[in-house]
């Protein structure tokens, strides 16, 4: 059987597909002589191909109206029979591109106005640091520091003197406002209660406390004041101890009666006496007195509430 190569005539192929070419345009079978067909109503492909079989023979596209092809698994000729080559298949359509958010636009700085705000800046820094120097050299008038004062108040618990040696009277002491420090050494500044200080004369004791409340005679020659907030034991016109077990009157430390065992080992340290006596236990820091008198500073601590009951400043005897 010869092939006919001269002739555009149309033929159908043994899967039953019409040709005009040599060659089938489903499975690829050549034409054989004498399979020529009554010429089919032609057809304009989309691609602008003129057609007449099912097929476009430029993109395989199907006739309109005739369906879908066949399965590759059950149509005449598909792939897997020998001799038999795959069908075409058309490209994949190209993924569409992705969209990318628009970038914001990039803002620019005036620098007129970067130069500006630097300025301002450099100005309110130097004129803070300026305003603290000056505060901290005393700028603005001289600083005052605040000081406390206390009213005497009446008081019922004298306590009893002390025996000690015959003193000379000494002159009034200068008055100072200074605060101690706490845990720090025990000086004769520490010898105070509020402004009295132990070793001043019977007129001092006047000028600082007012007129006596009342007195009466001690032990060797001795003279007992009782002020409204303090007393004190007079002999050979020195004042050897003064006492006090009112709430208004403190130490230089801002120890006062009410205050607890532990305000004051906090404030004069560990290095004390202690001595149990009644209903009391006796706290005693050792001291010297402004003209050199060894002195005794008692804290007299409750044990029912570990407070103070009254503070007593003393000539050692």
């Amino acid at each position: 059987m010869s092939e006919n190569f001269g002739t555009n005539e149309p033929w159908t192929c043994t899967c039953g597909t019409q040709n005009t070419g040599k060659f089938c345009i489903s499975c690829g079978k050549p034409r054989l002589v004498g399979s020529a067909q009554p010429s089919p109503t032609s057809w304009r492909c989309e691609c602008g191909t003129e057609n007449t079989g099912k097929f476009c023979i430029t993109c395989g596209k199907p006739r309109p109206g005739q369906g879908a092809p066949a399965s590759p698994d059950n149509r005449p000729g598909a792939a897997g029979t020998p001799g038999t080559p795959a069908p075409v298949t058309p490209p994949p359509a190209s993924p569409m591109p992705e969209m990318q958010p628009p970038k914001p636009a990039k803002k620019e700085t005036n620098p007129a106005l970067l130069a500006v705000g630097i300025t301002l800046a450099v100005f309110l820094i130097g004129g803070g640091i300026a305003a603290g120097v000056y505060y901290g050299m005393g700028g603005f008038g001289p600083k005052t520091e605040k000081t406390e004062t206390t009213q005497p108040t009446a008081s019922d618990t004298a306590k009893p003197a002390e025996n000690t040696e015959e003193k000379k009277a000494d002159p009034e002491p200068a008055k100072t406002e200074q605060k101690m420090a706490p845990g720090s050494p025990i000086t004769y500044e520490d010898l105070k209660l509020g402004d009295t200080e132990v070793g001043v004369g019977p007129d001092v004791l006047k000028q600082k406390n007012g007129n006596p409340i009342s007195q009466k005679s001690a032990d060797k020659g001795a003279t007992y004041f009782k002020y409204g907030h303090i007393e004190a034991n007079v002999k050979n016109g020195v004042a050897d101890m003064i006492a006090t077990s009112d709430t208004s009157l403190s130490t230089p430390r801002g120890i006062h009666q009410g205050s607890t065992l532990q305000d004051v080992t906090t404030a004069y340290g560990p290095n004390y006496m202690k001595t149990d006596y009644q209903d009391l236990i006796l706290y005693e820091y050792n001291a010297s007195s402004r003209d050199g008198h060894a002195a005794i500073l008692r804290f007299a601590v409750k044990k029912s509430d570990n407070t103070v009951s009254y503070i007593a400043i003393r000539f050692a005897s």
